[in-house]
């Protein structure tokens, strides 16, 4: 596709160059990021794929279309399913999906702001607001959408609405009007609808949207009908999921203020983090700058329709992430009360509505652009805005922290290392593949114990996903048995200590750190061997011990172990082997 936005008009004047920089430092450190996040180890909801897989694979075609709270993640089991089928369940198809379709997002928000400035104008502030996009689209604001290998849907949900928009805009631009784009529209709706539950609002929303751009009865007929349809294939077996969700009526009658209040948090959720999840007043003045930013645009616009096509078409999505905080919001009112629920994944939709304003804005004020007195204001503003984002940013280098996934901001103390949140998933799968009921590692990755355990079964059993990696594999069935030969090699290392396990007397947990001297690197596993030479325990390395690393240096950073044993082994006088490189610690 030709992008002028790109075009050779475009070539860099100095005060740009700074925005080239962060924009590229953006996205390069959300992939970096991606890049040290990620495991293979199913986190949450992730864990379902194994049993939908199953239940395909019996014959029971009806999973495809089956309820997950209150959506239908049909996007995400196809691509889970082809994880699975391709990959083993790797998970690393799945985070470069999402990274794809935020390129996507990017790639259409670029197309709609070279509609919005023609070629020729305004090269300089068009090169700027490109950069921006590119930012706010690769904001690790949202970093769950980006590491989590189930978000596809969460990225699928916003970005099919926004193509179908963008279809109908540039169908309507051209003459005669283009029935292959509408199709498109069409096509892209249906599917938003196999996304998430608010996906369900971007079909009524064409229909709007293609009455005002006069596309004929025929056509707004059309999607009139293929939206009552598809909400009724939705609603069909539909039930009102329990926990933490409430419909939007009750919240409407009982809590409006509230209801208000949340959703306007929702729209201003990114100023909400960078503040530290501890001014969501402000947050709130934000979203509420957004509603009023949009509606003023909107009557603006609707005066002129085929004049403003374009800003008519973001609005529409705009409104499209409204509806969708409105949704979200009411959804988890009576749960979390007036404290503001934001985990990372819900700023994906916000974020995108800001590149929809800021390109609208753009569109209808593209002659001001110029102005050289008007100008220092608007690139001294995105200047200072870039700046505010990018400290966030270098997050991407040091944590991942889901636990906000859990707990409200004020409960989380010190944030985690993406080494910290690997090591803690690793060993929970750890714990799954021996059949330990450690709920405190378990639920690093799933919150109900039994039920983890259940789920796993399936991916032990077929060597899906973490349990296909030879660290894991057969763990279990290698308790009891003898070693060969103990390595030549000494390690250095010690054990700190042997505890029992929480809710499973059958097993004890033991912990240290090791390291491979001679080659100067940590082993990847740690056997606890008895006298006789028979496994006793089974242990992961990977845990963060800055204090072995001071004193040894940065090679044993990731020194420290954790493992189990069945509970009455005899350790005494017992060797701790490392394996990957192989040496071995005597114990006293």
């Amino acid at each position: 596709m030709h992008m002028p936005v790109l075009s050779r008009d475009l070539r860099p004047h100095y005060l740009t160059w700074p925005f080239l920089a962060l924009a590229v430092l953006f996205v390069s450190l959300a992939v970096i990021g991606g890049f040290r996040s990620y495991t293979p180890t199913p986190f949450w909801d992730s864990w379902g794929i194994y049993q939908f897989v199953e239940q395909v694979s019996s014959g029971d075609l009806s999973a495809w279309w089956t309820l997950h709270n209150e959506h239908r993640i049909l996007l995400t089991r196809v691509l889970q399913w082809l994880d699975i089928r391709l990959f083993d369940g790797s998970m690393v198809f799945l985070v470069a999906i999402n990274y794809a379709m935020a390129s996507a997002i990017c790639l259409i928000f670029l197309r709609a702001l070279a509609d919005a400035i023609p070629v020729g104008k305004s090269s300089g502030m068009r090169l700027i607001l490109a950069c921006l996009i590119c930012a706010l689209s690769f904001s690790w604001l949202q970093m769950e959408n980006f590491t989590w290998d189930y978000q596809s849907q969460f990225f699928g949900a916003q970005l099919f609405p926004l193509l179908g928009f963008y279809a109908l805009y540039r169908a309507r631009r051209a003459s005669p009007f283009s029935d292959g784009l509408f199709i498109t529209a069409v096509l892209v709706g249906i599917l938003s609808v196999g996304t998430m539950a608010n996906g369900i609002l971007a079909l009524p929303a064409f229909a709007v949207l293609a009455w005002i751009y006069g596309a004929g009865r025929v056509r707004v007929g059309a999607l009139v009908a293929v939206s009552i349809l598809m909400a009724g294939l939705y609603l069909f077996g539909y039930h009102t999921p329990g926990g933490q969700h409430a419909s939007l009526f009750a919240a409407l009658i009982e809590h409006p203020v509230l209801l208000a209040n949340h959703t306007l948090i929702y729209l201003g959720g990114p100023i909400y983090h960078l503040l530290g999840m501890r001014h969501p007043g402000l947050a709130l003045a934000v979203g509420l700058f957004v509603v009023l930013s949009a509606l003023f645009l909107a009557i603006r616009s609707l005066r002129d329709p085929r004049q403003h096509a374009l800003e008519l078409a973001l609005l529409a999505f705009v409104a499209y992430v409204i509806g969708t905080a409105v949704i979200t919001s009411a959804g988890r009112i009576h749960f979390f009360g007036d404290r503001p629920y934001l985990p990372s994944r819900y700023m994906t939709p916000v974020l995108m509505a800001w590149s929809a304003l800021l390109i609208a804005f753009a569109a209808r004020f593209a002659h001001r652009l110029d102005d050289r007195r008007l100008r220092p204001t608007l690139v001294g503003a995105a200047l200072a805005f870039l700046l505010l984002l990018t400290p966030f940013q270098f997050l991407a280098l040091q944590t991942h922290d889901d636990r906000i996934f859990l707990l409200y901001a004020s409960d989380l103390g010190s944030p985690r290392s993406h080494e910290e949140q690997n090591f803690s998933r690793a060993i929970a799968a750890l714990a799954l593949e021996l059949g330990v009921r450690d709920s405190a590692r378990i639920s690093a990755t799933f919150p109900e114990v039994d039920l983890a355990l259940a789920l796993a079964r399936p991916a032990i059993r077929n060597g899906w996903s973490a349990f296909g990696d030879p660290l894991l594999a057969d763990a279990g069935a290698r308790l009891g048995t003898r070693i060969g030969e103990v390595p030549d090699r000494v390690c250095l290392g010690h054990l700190d200590g042997i505890a029992p396990v929480d809710g499973d007397a059958r097993y004890l947990r033991f912990s240290g750190w090791i390291y491979a001297r001679h080659e100067k690197s940590v082993p990847r596993s740690v056997l606890l061997v008895g006298r006789d030479r028979r496994i006793l325990g089974y242990a992961l390395t990977g845990r963060p011990r800055p204090d072995v690393e001071r004193a040894v240096g940065g090679a044993a950073a990731l020194s420290g172990f954790e493992g189990f044993l069945p509970a009455g082994s005899s350790y005494a006088k017992a060797l701790l082997v490392g394996s990957d490189p192989d040496c071995y610690l005597a114990l006293p």
